[in-house]
């Protein structure tokens, strides 16, 4: 009789990151848990020196890494905070606050409406709408700006027929 391993879930980038973050503070983790204990503890860096301090560790943890040791010790702060058991999730990078919202549009409301007209009215593609925005306003985002605006529209009309609303703010 054959077994056969459970799969795992892949991991997204997000946790990747966060896991080569924990493997590279936690040297300087149990050298300053071992220093709260009382005894000398040396390290052996990556260079193989001997070092006696945090921030001989730290220096050589971000020169491993390629990081400025503030983010050493910031890594450091947000693992201890979160009490090491859940470490790797305080380690992960938090979704920007601003993610999904265009400055662009936001300032100039003129290219907000046509682009809407464009793609729930007249259901031009996203390409065609950047077209028609450069010809008709002289000036126009980059391309992917107006395709991910078109695609959040588009999906903001599906919701709002879902709802059983027809009224979608541009």
């Amino acid at each position: 009789m054959s077994v056969t391993k459970k799969k795992s879930k892949p991991r997204s980038a997000t946790q990747r990151s966060a896991t080569q973050r924990l493997v590279a503070i936690l040297p300087l983790a149990q050298f300053l848990g071992q220093k709260r204990g009382g005894c000398a503890v040396t390290v052996v860096l990556s260079n193989g020196r001997k070092a006696r301090t945090s921030e001989e560790i730290a220096a050589d943890i971000a020169l491993q890494c390629g990081v400025c040791l503030r983010s050493i010790w910031r890594w450091y702060e947000a693992f201890k905070q979160a009490g090491g058991c859940a470490g790797c999730a305080a380690l992960m990078r938090r979704k920007r606050s601003d993610c999904g919202s265009s400055r662009w549009f936001g300032s100039r409301p003129k290219a907000a409406k046509l682009l809407a007209r464009l793609i729930l009215i007249q259901k031009s593609t996203a390409r065609v709408a950047h077209y028609e925005l450069q010809r008709s306003l002289g000036q126009a985002p980059c391309y992917p700006t107006v395709a991910n605006r078109a695609r959040q529209l588009k999906n903001a009309a599906r919701a709002a027929r879902r709802r059983g609303t027809q009224k979608v703010i541009a």
